[in-house]
C-alpha cells in the first residue's frame, strides 16, 4: 500500500508531503503540532507493532523506536536540542537558553501510562546558559520550592540542568541529578558568577498530580514581573 499526501491541515495539525509505503519506508517534510514543529521526518514500519521514527526538532537529532502488542512501548532520545528556539514557540516571556539532551521510555495499556525521561544540559561553544526571571520562576514552581541562591537582576547564568521526569497515570515525579545536600537534590547548579542560579527539590515531596501542576505554574507565572504567560 502506497500514500502519497502533498499538505493536510486539521484544526492545528499540518502535515506536508508525506509519503508512506506500508509495510516499509515513510518520509514527511514537517509536521505542525499546534506551535510546535517536526521537521525531516522519516523512519520505517513493519507493521503496526513495530517501527522506527527519526526527526528534527529545533535543531536536535530524535529517535524513537516503538513495539506494540498487549503492550505499546518504546524509547526515545533528543540530541542538541536548541531549548532556546523550543520557548520561543511556547512563551514569549519565558526565555532560557543552552543545548539539552533528553532520552527515555514509555509503555501503555489501555487507560494507563507510564513514561520516564532524563533531561540535561550540555555546555556547547558560543551557546550561553542563561535564563530569565521568568524561567527562573517557572522551574521554581516545578520543583514545589525556592531556589537555593539566586543573585543578580534580570538574566542569570546557570552551569548545568539535570533532572529525570517520571509521568505515571497523571502523576509527576521529578528527581535532581546533579548531586544531593542535607536531602535535597540539585536540578540546576549555577557558575561561578554573581548573577548565578541553584535549584534543588526535596526528594521527600517530589510528586504531584498534573492537573494541580498546571495550576501551580499558572498562578507562579502571574507572578512575575513581566507577567508571563505559558502556552499548554
Amino acid at each position: 500500500m502506497n500514500v502519497s499526501v502533498n499538505s493536510f491541515n486539521y484544526k492545528n495539525y499540518h502535515i506536508k508531503n508525506l509519503y508512506l509505503t506500508f509495510p516499509g519506508e515513510f518520509s514527511c517534510d514537517y509536521v505542525f503540532l499546534k506551535k510546535l514543529k517536526i521537521e525531516k521526518i522519516n523512519g520505517y514500519l513493519n507493521s503496526f507493532k513495530k517501527g522506527e521514527i527519526n526527526f528534527l526538532f529545533y535543531d536536535g537529532k530524535g529517535k524513537i523506536n516503538y513495539t506494540g502488542g498487549k503492550f505499546f512501548k518504546g524509547n526515545f532520545l533528543i540530541d542538541g536540542l536548541n531549548i532556546e528556539k523550543l520557548v520561543k514557540k511556547l512563551s514569549e516571556e519565558i526565555y532560557i537558553s543552552g543545548i539539552f539532551n533528553i532520552s527515555g521510555n514509555f509503555e501503555m495499556e489501555d487507560n494507563n501510562y507510564k513514561l520516564e525521561s532524563k533531561i540535561v544540559s550540555v555546555r556547547k561553544r558560543r551557546i550561553k546558559q542563561i535564563m530569565n526571571f521568568g524561567a527562573v520562576e517557572f522551574f521554581t514552581t516545578l520543583a514545589g520550592g525556592n531556589p537555593v541562591k539566586m543573585v543578580g537582576s534580570s538574566n542569570f547564568y546557570y552551569g548545568k540542568v539535570g533532572m529525570k521526569i517520571m509521568v505515571k497515570n497523571n502523576r509527576l515525579t521529578i528527581e535532581g541529578l546533579l548531586g544531593e545536600k542535607n536531602g535535597k537534590q540539585f536540578i540546576i547548579k549555577g557558575r561561578f558568577l554573581r548573577s548565578s542560579i541553584n535549584l534543588t527539590i526535596d526528594k521527600n515531596s517530589n510528586t504531584i498530580n498534573i492537573s494541580d501542576l498546571k495550576k501551580r505554574i499558572k498562578t507562579a507565572i502571574r507572578r512575575t514581573k513581566t507577567g508571563a504567560k505559558i502556552s499548554y
